[in-house]
């Protein structure tokens, strides 16, 4: 049976990859070019930890799907792609 996942869960799921991408991938790119529009450390702190939240709400959007055969619950696409293999 496929699981239902609410948004936060899924959000709450992505947060440890979001914190892996942004430092190993997006802040060695980042932090030279925007370090200048920052007045203090605690801006820069600021800035990462927004920007964690923000992809890690997005991979949780990403993530999850609502259907016709289940209104208003959304599911995880992995477990509907699992299920749809499965069926064939």
């Amino acid at each position: 049976m496929l699981e239902t996942i609410t948004l936060e869960s899924a959000v709450k799921l992505s947060t440890p990859l979001a914190k892996k991408l942004f430092n190993e991938k997006l802040k060695p790119i980042i932090t030279d070019k925007i370090s200048k529009y920052f007045k203090n450390r605690a801006d820069n702190k600021t800035f990462e930890k927004e920007s964690v939240k923000y992809i890690a709400r997005t991979s949780g959007l990403c993530s999850t799907m609502n259907t016709i055969a289940f209104p208003n619950t959304p599911k995880k696409i992995r477990r509907l792609i699992y299920s749809i293999k499965n069926y064939r």
